[in-house]
């Protein structure tokens, strides 16, 4: 049997990778699109909830050429790393803290672990369809199967969103009940799953945000698995 201490410590190494990473994506050249999408709008978060071709084209540009076939370089090479790395990386995070928390929420705390897994889940799915539709745009290809992928995007990026919100939510709704003040973890574990919910009918509104509004809720955990990792006691789970 693991102890809290173990999967706090696992949660924290794989939540340290996390904040490497995006620091290194944050310090690298940002990625140049070919359209008309807005300054802070992070291409790679813009293609996961493109909507129509015309989302597309906010990105890929409308013509064929060295342009897009850059992005969709670019593109792919980002979501090789989100399938070989990013995921098992957060995933490994995510879930391992809120197994830690089933020491005292075992029933909230399982929840949120499997919710957070199917998130994991969803997001693969995501990535496939966004390969499909690199491959569809590099060539010339009929409208009817590009629909088709924008729409099993849609339902398994809103369902990988809403899914790691509704986790990181759950989570604070855990260390809520830890006592009076830290019922103030509801607020930053809260932000994810609000903004995910505001992509379902306007994208565009809370699409540039909504990487960072979940990543207020994950800084809160990565700081209580920094200090549970290092305590001199430790439980069975």
């Amino acid at each position: 049997m693991l102890t809290s201490r173990t999967v706090y410590r696992i949660s924290f190494g794989a939540g340290l990778a996390v904040l490497i990473l995006a620091v290194v994506g944050s310090t690298a050249n940002p990625l140049r699109v070919c359209g008309d999408l807005p300054d802070n709008y992070a291409p790679i978060i813009a293609f996961e909830l493109v909507r129509s071709t015309s989302d597309l084209e906010n990105i890929f540009g409308a013509e064929l050429g060295e342009c897009r076939a850059s992005v969709i370089s670019q593109m792919d090479s980002i979501n090789r790393i989100d399938v070989w790395i990013y995921i098992p990386l957060y995933g490994s995070f995510l879930t391992f803290f809120l197994l830690g928390l089933r020491g005292e929420q075992p029933r909230i705390a399982c929840v949120a672990a499997y919710i957070a897994g199917g998130a994991c889940i969803a997001d693969y799915f995501e990535n496939i369809f966004l390969f499909r539709l690199t491959n569809s745009l590099g060539v010339n290809t009929e409208a009817s199967e590009v629909t088709r992928n924008i729409t099993a995007l849609f339902v398994s990026t809103e369902a990988k969103w809403i899914g790691l919100g509704l986790a990181s939510l759950l989570g604070g709704w855990a260390l809520a009940k830890r006592g009076v003040w830290w019922r103030l973890a509801i607020v930053p574990c809260s932000l994810g799953l609000i903004a995910a919910l505001i992509t379902i009918p306007a994208p565009a509104v809370a699409g540039p945000y909504l990487s960072q509004a979940l990543a207020m809720g994950w800084v809160v955990f990565l700081a209580i698995a920094g200090r549970e990792a290092f305590r001199t006691t430790s439980k069975q789970l």
